[in-house]
């Protein structure tokens, strides 16, 4: 019978087994990734331009302990006007390991706890915000986040905020920086030093399932591809809101196409009213028939000699007959 050490250590080994296959099977993302239907590149773009617009730059603030202000960067509120509580900003990527798993590697200072509990940086998404922005109340509690980084999105929850002197910005939790940059040996001393991630943030929104120290990926990712969506209509970039929306209209347009095939039935009569053309021209030749006929008519012949003379002797007799006869009546 094993003893209650053994079956500890093998208890333990087994939840380290199940932990490692559990963080294998999550990193690569795909649970909390953006639907293909949304346009990543363009809302990326459109992060950017925004940034650089610096329109209604809500707070700077560095991205490193020793950087000098002109690396720091803008927290803008323009898009707030078109979905509320919306912000954005370009940083890097730092790793935070505070939490469950503060005693990742490079990380001699973490805490056991986050903000707002004592989350898994080895489980769970998240991205942290400076606490003074966190102060004025701009973004509530695991407020819902969508991270752009090598070509992707990702969602993540505002889970931890960074109270250091100064305060800086641009972290996420070791699971979000390993997913984001899986090549580049993400640690707790080694980050994503370019400003090239995009960070969009939905203040007011909050999704279900977030626990203590986990969250629930699939209400994280309906809730992160419901508003992106919305973020995306009004930016007027494409795709639409969570359901559908007006994405479906765009198959509706070839209907038209089955209506194109009647139209050669309309021209198909034609052919029937110039049939009985050929029947109008039949009577024509019956025209010139009665042409020949005249020819047919001979000449009448010139009398012969004896004609004439037969004709001479009549004519004397009746000249004589008719002499006689004056004659006759003067003697009587």
């Amino acid at each position: 019978m094993p003893s209650t050490f053994s079956v500890t250590i093998y208890l333990s080994l087994v939840a380290s087994a199940y932990a490692a296959a559990n963080f294998t099977r999550r990193a690569d993302g795909s649970a909390y990734q953006a639907d293909a239907s949304i346009d990543v590149d363009a809302i990326y773009k459109a992060v950017q331009a925004s940034v650089a617009a610096k329109n209604k730059v809500l707070a700077t603030y560095p991205t490193c302990n020793d950087c000098d202000s002109s690396s720091s960067v803008d927290i803008v509120g323009e898009w707030s006007d078109l979905v509320d509580g919306t912000f954005s900003f370009m940083a890097d990527m730092d790793v935070d390991c505070d939490g469950v798993a503060w005693q990742c590697p490079g990380n001699p200072d973490g805490q056991a706890q986050t903000s707002f509990g004592a989350m898994d940086a080895t489980q769970a998404p998240w991205y942290v915000i400076p606490e003074e922005f966190y102060q004025q109340g701009y973004l509530q509690p695991n407020a819902l986040g969508a991270v752009i980084c090598n070509g992707r999105m990702f969602y993540g929850v505002f889970a931890d905020s960074n109270g250091n002197t100064p305060q800086i910005i641009g972290e996420a939790s070791l699971i979000l920086a390993q997913t984001c940059f899986p090549d580049d040996g993400m640690a707790g001393d080694v980050g994503h030093g370019a400003v090239d991630v995009a960070y969009i943030v939905f203040g007011n929104d909050v999704p279900d399932g977030v626990g203590e120290q986990t969250l629930d990926y699939g209400s994280l990712k309906a809730l992160g591809d419901q508003k992106m969506k919305e973020l995306a209509q009004a930016l007027s970039i494409g795709g639409g809101p969570s359901g559908g929306g007006e994405a479906p209209q765009e198959p509706e347009q070839p209907e038209p196409a089955p209506e194109e095939p009647e139209e050669p039935e309309e021209p198909a009569p034609e052919p029937e009213e110039p049939a009985p053309e050929p029947e109008e021209p039949a009577p024509e030749p019956e025209e010139p028939a009665p042409e020949p006929e005249q020819p047919e008519v001979p000449e009448p012949p010139a009398p012969s000699q004896c004609a004439r003379k037969r004709s001479e002797r009549v004519s004397h007799k009746r000249s004589r007959s008719r002499s006689q006869q004056r004659n006759a009546r003067r003697h009587k």
